[in-house]
């Protein structure tokens, strides 16, 4: 379950990336963040790229503890594993709009 979770925001985050501040970043197979708009002079700058030692890992590192603790709270409470997997993928995404919000609120 945990591999799934973690898999999930590996291979989705980076295109919510793109998706949520227009920079650029894409899927893995595509390039990633190579045509992240942090890498041209002058802004825009995507805020997660530019502050990856900041914004970037708290943002990865909080949406994947959301993910895994809904995930295991599931799993506590059902018992199962395929939900808990399908809570612990599905959360991913409103967990980046809310860091994605609080990293624009931030000015980040």
């Amino acid at each position: 379950m945990t591999l799934t979770v973690l898999a999930s925001l590996g291979l989705l985050l980076i295109p919510f990336c793109g998706m949520a501040f227009g920079c650029g970043c894409t899927w893995l197979w595509d390039g990633a963040a190579a045509h992240c708009n942090v890498f041209r002079p002058g802004p825009p700058d995507c805020p997660w790229c530019a502050h990856g030692a900041v914004a970037g890992t708290v943002a990865t590192v909080g949406i994947g503890g959301c993910q895994l603790l809904l995930a295991f709270l599931t799993l506590n409470r059902t018992g199962r594993t395929l939900p808990a997997c399908v809570v612990g993928v599905s959360t991913l995404v409103p967990a980046a709009v809310f860091f994605a919000w609080l990293t624009r609120l931030l000015g980040l």
